[in-house]
């Protein structure tokens, strides 16, 4: 590509050189900066802490398509269209589905070109000797085939100066500006190496060596994905950068405590056990969207593991166990795997002990257990509530409350900042019983058996037990006539009683009177409802009972050439006031 922009070309000659950019990805326009006015085509203005300011916009590099990621387009006639339409304007090109562009740029406080360099010397690959080069307007950019399992991921800062333009399956997806575009610095965009060649597959070191314990910060303007690695963890925690996380050994095994502990975790969590079984595409808890990959399975087992406190070199152990026991590949690439546990990892706190075991429950709750322990613990010694607190193991708080209550009711005595148990609320259990107090002791009980053994036992009982006194029968007489005689019994007589005559009268008069006023009435309602219809057929729009059934039966079988009855009614005034015959 020569130095020439695209708006220098003729309309053929830039119609073509868009067409042939469409091999690396689909196009879209994108706006320019005004050589009049020496501001964005776009015509807004800076934006500043979420307030707009009314100074211009100086972009010149942002999509001129609404919906650019679905609109651009590799179609000739739309890029004719385009091509025509803004002739002097830039144009992007798609990256996530054709291609991925590493962009390294050189500013006053960031040299990407250094960062490159070290990166080259990290992974031993000269990368601007296998990928289309393209020259921007401060530094350079790197085209690559897209990767297919989408690991670069739009986002800016991977490392000091370079930015990732990527995407995969219409998420994410990245935009790098097309050489003959114009930069805001007056630069021109031009392809200087690799072209020949086409575009060639990112190598695997590189793609290990970017995200390798690195967070990608995601450009608000085109990133839709934020990328957890290795090195990211959750608020406070103890990690260190530019140190792998964890390795990935293909023949990894679980301790015998960690695969009890996973066996607990099957058994309490039925969403963990469909989990781990590869069965939630008929469990009643699915995948998002229907989504039913092994990539699912892994981020979902990394997030529970990661809440039941295993480390991420176990997690990953865990992973390689689950993959081997379903059938599938062992793990290869670190850099997918940093980003699923990484996620996992900043996204889920750990519970502070977890065996996968749930809380034991502590018993039941009795009613003034609370007041007992606090009274129990000032009986002998007082004690102030932060004592009585660090005693029971209740907390402060409760004691002020249970220990106000006691006083008021006259159970504590309070002497400056201490208590003590009133004598009167000692529990009986734990009063002090006198030594001689009126009771057996123990060996006052075993002297008095060996006596009582001693005279004879209970064969020394020699009193008689007598049979209590039972009432005499009555006499067979006086049973017999003290029953019903069931032989004498005579049906009762079925007694017919007539209606009750009515005696109250009736509130409105006779009945007769009634209906003679109701027939009346009816008679005066028939009379005015003839009137008032014979003035209603002196009408213009009277419309009869028998028409309006005429016009119901008509619409039954109308079809939609059928007038409007609003077209019938304005034919015939049109008859009636404008059609009529001059009397001369």
């Amino acid at each position: 590509m020569t130095g020439f922009s695209l708006s220098d070309l003729a309309l053929p000659e830039r119609i073509k050189t868009l067409m042939s950019l469409s091999q690396y990805g689909r196009i879209l326009p994108v706006h320019r900066i005004d050589p009049a006015t020496g501001v964005c085509t776009c015509g807004g203005f800076v934006k500043r802490k979420g307030k707009t300011t009314d100074i211009p916009c100086h972009a010149g590099k942002h999509p001129n398509l609404w919906k650019w990621q679905v609109k651009a387009s590799s179609d000739p006639k739309q890029l004719a269209n385009w091509a025509d339409k803004f002739p002097g304007g830039n144009f992007g090109i798609v990256t996530g589905e054709l291609m991925d562009s590493i962009d390294v740029d050189t500013k006053p406080n960031v040299n990407g070109l250094d960062s490159l360099r070290k990166l080259e010397a990290e992974i031993g690959i000269d990368l601007m000797a296998i990928a289309v080069v393209v020259k921007t307007g401060n530094g350079i950019q790197l085209w690559f085939k897209h990767d297919p399992a989408g690991r670069l991921k739009t986002g800016a800062g991977i490392r000091p100066g370079i930015d990732i333009r990527g995407g995969h399956k219409g998420k994410g997806l990245g935009m790098a500006i097309a050489p003959g575009s114009k930069h805001p610095n007056g630069n021109i965009y031009q392809i200087v190496s690799g072209a020949e060649n086409g575009l060639q597959t990112c190598p695997e070191a590189l793609i290990q060596a970017l995200y390798k314990n690195h967070q990608v910060n995601p450009n608000p303007n085109n990133s839709l994905f934020t990328v957890w690695c290795g090195g990211v963890g959750r608020k406070g925690a103890n990690q260190t950068a530019g140190e792998q996380r964890f390795q990935i050994v293909q023949d990894a095994k679980l301790t015998a405590e960690r695969r009890a502990e996973l066996d607990l975790l099957q058994s309490q969590l039925p969403l963990f056990r469909s989990t781990w079984e590869m069965s939630r595409a008929t469990s009643l808890r699915k995948f998002r969207e229907g989504r039913n990959s092994p990539s699912e399975y892994e981020g979902s087992i990394a997030f529970f593991l990661v809440w039941a406190g295993w480390s991420e070199q176990e997690i990953m152990d865990a992973i390689c166990v689950w993959r081997r026991e379903r059938g599938l590949a062992a793990p290869e690439y670190y850099s997918r795997y940093a980003i699923t546990i990484g996620k996992a990892v900043a996204m889920v706190t750990p519970r502070a002990s977890c065996a996968a075991a749930r809380k034991l429950p502590k018993g039941a709750w009795r009613h003034g257990y609370t007041r007992n322990q606090i009274l129990g613990s000032v009986i002998e010694t007082p004690r102030t509530p932060k004592q009585i607190a660090d005693y029971t193991g209740i907390t402060l708080a409760t004691v002020y409350v249970v220990i106000g209550r006691l006083r008021k009711d006259g159970k504590v005595i309070r002497d400056r900042h201490t208590y003590l148990c009133a004598p009167t609320a000692v529990p009986w259990y734990l009063q002090n019983i006198p030594d001689d107090a009126g009771e057996n002791t123990g060996e006052d009980l075993v002297a008095e058996y060996e006596a009582w053994i001693a005279a004879g036992g209970l064969d020394a009982v020699e009193e008689e037990i007598e049979a209590p006194e039972m009432v005499t029968r009555p006499a067979a007489a006086v049973i017999k006539a003290t029953m019903p005689d069931f032989d004498d019994y005579v049906e009762p007589e079925l007694i017919t009683v007539g209606p009750a005559p009515i005696t109250e009268e009736w509130p409105f008069g006779t009945r007769e009177s009634r209906a003679a006023a109701l027939d009346k009435w009816e008679a005066g309602w028939k009379k005015e409802t003839s009137e008032r219809l014979r003035e209603a057929r002196k009408l213009p729009n009277h419309t009869s009972v028998a028409q309006m059934r005429r016009d119901s039966r008509a619409k039954g079988y109308a079809t939609r050439f059928y007038p409007h009855p609003c077209d019938l009614d304005l034919e015939r005034l049109n008859k009636r006031y404008f059609d009529k015959e001059d009397p001369s």
